[in-house]
């Protein structure tokens, strides 16, 4: 069972009588949180032939609007390996998987509202943001570049994307 907890003080009235319901009248400003049971929450998988799953995941998955991009790797959808050793190179072909997905999903990179970066050495920033720039238009999507030891099939990057349909 999925939980969810929400705060009465920012509950419509009508929402918040029903939790004073749910709680036997013991809704108050002492009580200001509850307890909702079961929320689901619909997960329409995603797939682009252009990208490559290395795992039991989607490539995306839609949840009300707001578009999941699990990462991509530098894999050549065609030969299933890495494209070559340059992270500028490693960057674009990410880019390209990632793009191909958000396509399939009736979306472009206006959309996408949050970008995780994942390098395997902080000394390829540079190269990789030279490219990264070239993807997006102003205002660029929020962005967190982190550092990690390795990534699969012995990548260089990996990146990550959230998209909201109507994001403009």
């Amino acid at each position: 069972m999925q939980l969810a907890v929400a705060s009465l003080g920012k509950l419509r009235a009508n929402s918040a009588s029903q939790v004073k319901q749910m709680l036997g009248g013991r809704a108050n400003a002492r009580n200001k949180w509850a307890i909702f049971e079961e929320i689901k929450m619909p997960r329409n998988a995603i797939t682009a032939s252009d990208a490559v799953s290395v795992g039991p995941y989607s490539h995306a998955i839609d949840s009300e609007g707001i578009v999941y991009f699990s990462g991509q790797t530098p894999i050549n959808s065609k030969t299933g390996t890495i494209i070559s050793e340059d992270i500028r190179e490693q960057t674009q072909q990410s880019f390209n998987n990632l793009f191909s997905v958000l396509k399939s999903a009736g979306m472009n990179s206006d959309d996408v509202i949050k970008v995780n970066v994942y390098l395997t050495d902080m000394k390829n920033f540079k190269d990789m943001n030279e490219i990264y720039k070239m993807q997006f238009n102003s205002p660029f999507p929020a962005r967190t570049t982190i550092g990690v030891k390795e990534l699969p099939l012995g990548a260089l990057v990996e990146i990550e994307m959230i998209a909201r349909r109507n994001a403009k």
